[in-house]
């Protein structure tokens, strides 16, 4: 069997892995999106499936650890907050149907720092692991903390201790304990999410330590390998299949001619654990083999179970917003994937660092992908409906966003790029499409490739569809920064004024081929 990466493409960073009765679950980080933490599933490794996220609130979700013990899935996470201030929390969910999508709770698990995970001791003792903080601007800037844990109320029962400050000791994060032939393993990522990545690890007899670390250090990096595809690699999770085959899933870049398209996405790799030894993770690559379809370990029951399951998720599943949604700000399909959205305009921009603005999307997966939107122009015609900007759009944050939008008071369609990161903000090209009295529909197509997002824009007036115009094009070199996030694709709509809020805009289609 052959399996390609990344195994989830797009927008995924800080992968983490569970293997109950046969199946995977897997989990990654949302940071601003909406629902947040991504959980997808699957049988063989080759094949994932998105089946839902957590819907709760997101000011940046990040480094989430998904684990199972006595038919309980467990999440924690971690949540950071910037109104009134920047403000961290750690939480702790759990579920006993992760299909169903209902979690518990929010469960607090306070301490000062970021990236807790969760360990089940042999004697059912459970214990959090963290990268704790030693301050801001210093180097080593954190370290790894431990202490005993009540997942019923969030409670710690022990002190905190620290249990290793890591091989390189410069950001020291992401931190997973593995009870292997008779030894803790500690794994952690270090050198930042970017160039400097890697996975270390270290190991103890007690699972207080004290922690040795492997004189291999870092056991994957692509730190002054040039000559890989696959860059960045680090923050991740060990785990085995069936047969007991030991597996790496984490985070890395494809690193196009230029920069990388598609921000962090999840990896999956090979591991080779020889018994009472260390861990040897292969590097990334593209493709690779697998000696044997691994959806054959598990039995026909299952098998079935898995398909009906999969048959009769949501379909649209995929769709985000940035942060909490204004839910009174959508009116849904009714039926069928071409049936129209209605958006109610919201004041805010794709510019404003906190809260929400009207714009629902999906990630992008592939580095060439046709995003085609319409609008029904009588919806934008009458009193009220002047300051609305409506369109397609392709969005990272609030910084770095590229808009093809109508302006509904000039009656024109333009393309603008911003990145707030180089203090660009203009549009990318002086076309522009007018737009009469007599339009009925409005069309936008972005098209994107490893090198660019390019813009075009046509109407249909008379029931017919004239010819595309090209509005410019934006290079992804100048819609990219040392980032976290990724590109979404969607749409949206703005007001300058109250009386817009009120407007429906009513968009016939919004798709993604590739």
């Amino acid at each position: 069997m052959n399996i390609t990466n990344p195994i989830i493409p797009g927008f995924a960073p800080d992968p983490s892995v569970v293997h109950v009765d046969g199946i995977f679950y897997l989990a990654n980080s949302s940071f601003h999106l909406f629902p947040g933490i991504p959980i997808y599933t699957s049988q063989n490794l080759r094949d994932w499936k998105l089946i839902g996220g957590r819907m709760i609130a997101t000011g940046g979700l990040f480094a989430p650890t998904i684990r199972h013990h006595r038919g309980i899935f467990y999440i924690v996470c971690t949540n950071t907050t910037l109104v009134p201030s920047i403000k961290v929390e750690n939480f702790l969910i759990s579920t006993t149907d992760i299909w169903s999508g209902r979690w518990s709770n929010r469960i607090p698990i306070s301490y000062p720092g970021i990236d807790p995970s969760l360990f089940f001791d042999d004697d059912d003792r459970v214990y959090v692991q963290g990268s704790f903080s030693l301050g801001l601007g210093n180097q080593p800037s954190c370290t790894i903390k431990q202490f005993e844990v009540d997942v019923e109320t969030g409670k710690a029962l022990t002190d905190s201790r620290e249990i290793w400050a890591g091989h390189s000791r410069i950001d020291t994060e992401g931190p997973h304990i593995y009870n292997v032939d008779g030894w803790y393993y500690l794994l952690v990522a270090e050198g930042g999410t970017f160039e400097h990545h890697m996975l270390s690890v270290a190991r103890s007899k007690s699972i207080w330590g004290p922690y040795q670390s492997f004189e291999g250090n870092p056991i994957l990096t692509a730190d002054g390998k040039p000559d890989e595809y696959v860059q960045n690699s680090g923050h991740g999770e060990l785990f085995q299949d069936s047969k007991g085959q030991w597996w790496a899933a984490v985070l890395a870049v494809r690193n196009e001619s230029t920069c990388q398209p598609l921000g962090r996405e999840t990896f999956l790799t090979p591991v080779h654990w020889p018994e009472g030894s260390w861990p040897q993770i292969q590097h990334p690559k593209a493709q690779f083999e697998v000696p044997s379809p691994l959806a054959l370990l598990v039995d026909d029951k299952q098998r079935i179970s898995f398909q009906e399951r999969i048959q009769k998720l949501d379909a649209r599943l995929e769709d985000v917003h940035i942060r909490d949604p204004e839910t009174s700000c959508y009116v849904p399909p009714k039926s069928g994937e071409h049936s129209p959205w209605t958006l109610f305009p919201s004041l805010e921009d794709l510019a404003r660092p906190v809260g929400t603005s009207t714009f629902i999307g999906n990630r992008q997966r592939t580095f060439y992908t046709t995003a085609t939107a319409s609008i029904d122009l009588s919806s934008l015609k009458g009193a009220g409906h002047h300051g609305i900007m409506a369109g397609l759009a392709v969005y990272k944050d609030h910084l770095r966003h590229l808009l093809l939008r109508l302006d509904n008071n000039t009656k024109t369609v333009a393309m603008k790029g911003v990145n707030g990161d180089t203090n660009l903000d203009s549009t990318t090209c002086e076309k522009t499409l007018a737009v009469n009295d007599a339009a009925q529909i409005l069309h936008f197509k972005i098209v994107s490739s490893p090198k660019e997002y390019r813009g075009l824009a046509a109407v249909t007036t008379g029931g017919q569809r004239g010819e595309w115009a090209d509005l410019g094009s934006w290079e992804t070199k100048d819609f990219a920064a040392r980032e976290m996030v990724g590109p979404i694709f969607g749409i949206f709509a703005h007001s300058a004024t109250e009386a817009g809020k009120k407007v429906g805009v009513v968009f016939q289609s919004f798709t993604l081929c590739t």
